[in-house]
């Protein structure tokens, strides 16, 4: 029996923090209103090429011009928003191109860091991937994928597996940039929605941690690859059809 470790999360929930104040828990005003903006951009209440209006903003955020610039320029750098002299912000435009892309660097950045924590993860790591399953099958059998409504509180369980699968792995870098990256991901799952009505998650996602605790890790590499590309595949199909 592998002697127990402890397992921190690659990435810390994206949360709705409250405004009032100069600073509430630690958290600036300008901290505060980035983190509902980049939240309402993934989830997709900011729609694509939306305009970014200084006064609206105000009005949404409760809060002054200062810490709203410079939410701005935050998520500039992180190229969920773009900018000019005569347009202003407006939210970055999505693309078939860039979710494809996406796709294939997090399989990339998943697939080592899978092969490494079924070879190296302890007790702990395994009971934390059966019992995040075990979450996400509660909700998948109930269908809260089903509808916006309840999609939130099955993607936040969906991604506690995805990440606990992973957890052992050794490269804090890697598990970083495949947390943003998923992130990022989730401003497309609206256009998966539609097609999530007629698929298996429970069985995709049993066979995935079936092949994880029986640390086979070639068969829960191609299950995991088969997974995202089949969403991925949704999600353009999607796609395309609300640009005809």
């Amino acid at each position: 029996m592998k002697a127990a470790q402890h397992h921190r999360p690659a990435s810390e929930p994206i949360i709705n923090v409250p405004v009032n104040g100069s600073q509430e828990g630690g958290q600036t005003r300008a901290t505060s209103v980035y983190l509902r903006l980049r939240d309402d951009i993934l989830s997709g209440a900011l729609a694509p090429n939306g305009k970014l209006l200084m006064r609206e903003l105000q009005e949404r955020y409760e809060l002054g011009l200062s810490p709203i610039r410079e939410a701005l320029a935050r998520l500039h750098a992180e190229e969920l928003v773009c900018s000019s002299d005569h347009r202003g912000y407006w939210v970055s435009p999505i693309s078939v191109d860039e979710i494809r892309d996406l796709t294939r660097v997090r399989l990339l950045l998943e697939v080592d860091a899978l092969r490494e924590s079924i070879t190296k993860g302890d007790d702990a790591w395994e009971a934390n991937v059966v019992a995040t399953y075990h979450q996400l099958a509660r909700l998948t059998e109930r269908g809260a994928y089903k509808s916006s409504k309840t999609m939130p509180s099955w993607e936040i369980v969906h991604e506690d597996f995805h990440r606990a699968i992973i957890a052992a792995a050794s490269s804090k870098l890697v598990l970083r940039l495949r947390a943003t990256l998923t992130q990022t991901v989730r401003r497309y799952r609206r256009f998966a929605l539609a097609s999530q009505v007629t698929r298996d998650h429970l069985s995709e996602h049993r066979a995935i941690r079936n092949a994880v605790v029986a640390r086979d890790a070639d068969t829960a590499i191609r299950l995991l690859g088969k997974h995202y590309d089949k969403t991925t595949s949704f999600i353009v199909a999607n796609f395309e059809e609300t640009q005809a």
